[in-house]
């Protein structure tokens, strides 16, 4: 409960509302249908039951040191994607605030997402390695 405090509070400094939910699949795809959050970060084996890149933004603008795993190619012109990216479990830093992970996420924004330049700072934080 400590950890999801200081990461909520870290992100709503930049981010605005945050919300933290029990991490269940029925959760998150109700969250999805809704179109609730401008972005979701899950731990990565719920994720990749519901991996569907066409309900993503592409991250293509995330100054990421590292390919994703989790790419798209566009058939017309095989263009090469990234709709999610991997956070690694272990110690993060958000906004000043230090916490660690004791698991792999993935982090992604929906289609309808309208803060998508505040989702990707977030993610950008977050995917940096420390």
């Amino acid at each position: 409960a400590g950890v999801q405090e200081k990461i909520k509070e870290a992100a709503e400094q930049k981010a605005g509302k945050v919300d933290i939910f029990p991490a269940y699949p029925e959760k998150l795809l109700t969250e999805i249908t809704a179109h609730e959050g401008d972005v979701f970060i899950v731990p990565e084996d719920m994720f990749q039951a519901y991996d569907d890149p066409e309900n993503f933004q592409p991250l293509d603008e995330l100054p990421l040191d590292k390919t994703s795993s989790y790419t798209a190619v566009d058939q017309k012109t095989g263009v090469k994607t990234v709709y999610a990216v991997q956070i690694e479990k272990g110690g993060k830093q958000l906004n000043g605030y230090s916490f660690r992970l004791n698991r792999n996420m993935a982090a992604f924004i929906p289609v309808y997402a309208e803060k998508t330049e505040e989702a990707l700072q977030l993610i950008s934080q977050l995917t940096e390695v420390r």
